[in-house]
């Protein structure tokens, strides 16, 4: 049996994605139509360039993970837990 706060957590988990995932689609519609910095500005967070790489011999695995944030997704966050305190 699940515990409250741990399904509070994940209803938490699910506002902050949705709201990246559409502040982020947002802010590049608004980069393509609007000429300014602020706009256009990206930040990337991550392994930028090359991934990690691990050779076992019979296995490999490939590590890499990179945020890249606009001014839409602040925005999108900031939606997203807005709508989670009155949700």
């Amino acid at each position: 049996m699940a515990r409250r706060g741990s399904r509070r957590a994940g209803v938490l988990i699910l506002f902050l994605l949705a709201g990246i995932m559409i502040g982020s689609y947002l802010g590049n519609v608004l980069a393509h139509y609007f000429d300014h910095s602020i706009f256009t500005k990206s930040i990337e967070i991550g392994t930028i360039g090359e991934p990690a790489l691990v050779d076992l011999g019979i296995l490999n695995f490939t590590f890499g993970l990179t945020f890249i944030v606009n001014i839409g997704t602040v925005f999108g966050i900031l939606l997203g837990l807005f709508l989670y305190k009155r949700w």
